[in-house]
């Protein structure tokens, strides 16, 4: 094998498997969900950083953040006011 071959091989399972990784880069609707009550909730000392596939979240705060209850209370409020089988249906794809 040429050495022009095995790169074509190369680089064609290279084109593969950034399409089938790219492929996995979507956020799950529980992501989309929690990004969604997050961003009502973000502010200048707290905003969100991470939502895992499961729906789990991680924020961050300022240099001058002592307590995350402001947070934590908005979140649960915004999820109250809309409920994740509500936001699904008007927001399925």
């Amino acid at each position: 094998m040429t050495l022009s071959v095995s790169l074509r091989i190369a680089a064609a399972g290279y084109a593969v498997a950034l399409v089938i990784g790219c492929q996995t880069f979507h956020n799950t609707p529980a992501q989309d969900y929690v990004w969604e009550m997050g961003r009502a909730c973000d502010t200048t000392t707290w905003r969100m950083t991470t939502v895992e596939a499961d729906g789990r979240y991680t924020v961050q705060g300022a240099s001058n953040a002592v307590d995350s209850s402001p947070y934590i209370a908005c979140m649960d409020k915004q999820m109250k006011d809309h409920p994740y089988q509500e936001w699904v249906k008007t927001h399925q794809k």
